[in-house]
């Protein structure tokens, strides 16, 4: 695609053929899987038990609001790869 979409009807299209570059398939809209992409089977709570196991927690992302606030992950020069790769800048 080499210009966005302006409309809405354009925007749609763009994201069915986005899911299908992915591999997703629609019927799929509303199944539970695991985190290897298989189908979940349990019960609501269940999942809520499994996801637990490794989704982050409150703590979890308090503790990572403070490490993005560390001076080792502020803003640095972008490196030639990244300025090569075109990442952040605008399109005109």
């Amino acid at each position: 695609m080499s210009e966005l979409p302006t409309t809405f009807d354009e925007w749609v299209d763009n994201f069915g053929e986005w899911q299908h570059k992915v591999g997703f398939d629609p019927a799929w809209i509303g199944e539970r899987f695991t985190g290897e992409g298989e189908r979940f089977e349990g019960s609501d709570s269940e999942l809520e038990n499994y996801q637990g196991g490794f989704l982050p927690t409150a703590q979890d992302e308090e503790y990572l609001k403070e490490l993005f606030e560390q001076d080792w992950i502020e803003y640095r020069a972008p490196t030639r790869m990244i300025i090569e790769s075109g990442i952040g800048q605008n399109k005109a």
